[in-house]
């Protein structure tokens, strides 16, 4: 299984995804199989090597950030008559110095470290913390 994995500060955080799976029975040509399950791997970490520097290389001024923010409340809060607790701006405060870039990708990092770590004071329906 091949996987990227990004390390959060030094709280042991790790954000990452499976990019892809290689399975090899025990028998035949097994050797033949890891051989070419290996190249398959390689060839995924190198795509998403690319979509990565793709999205960091999109810089996303306020308005675009905030629209990002409010997609990710959307899905995240899906009741439209509750109001979600927490506010764009929460999910887009960054943690630490180096979380302050306003790409692509910085963006996603920080918004969904915000809304997965949690640590965020939210609100209930009538605005009180």
């Amino acid at each position: 299984m091949a996987a990227m994995f990004r390390f959060v500060c030094a709280n042991g955080i790790v954000c990452g995804d499976t990019l892809h799976d290689v399975r090899v029975r025990h028998n035949g040509d097994a050797v033949n199989t890891i051989i070419e399950g290996a190249y398959t791997m390689l060839e995924s970490f190198e795509r998403v090597g690319e979509q990565l520097e793709e999205m960091k290389s999109l810089t996303l001024n306020e308005g675009e950030q905030m629209a990002f923010a409010r997609a990710a409340l959307t899905l995240k809060y899906e009741n439209a008559e509750k109001p979600a607790p927490i506010t764009e701006r929460d999910l887009l405060t960054p943690r630490r110095f180096s979380d302050r870039a306003s790409d692509m990708w910085t963006t996603f990092s920080r918004v969904q470290e915000n809304l997965i770590k949690g640590g965020i004071r939210g609100r209930n329906k009538s605005g009180r913390p």
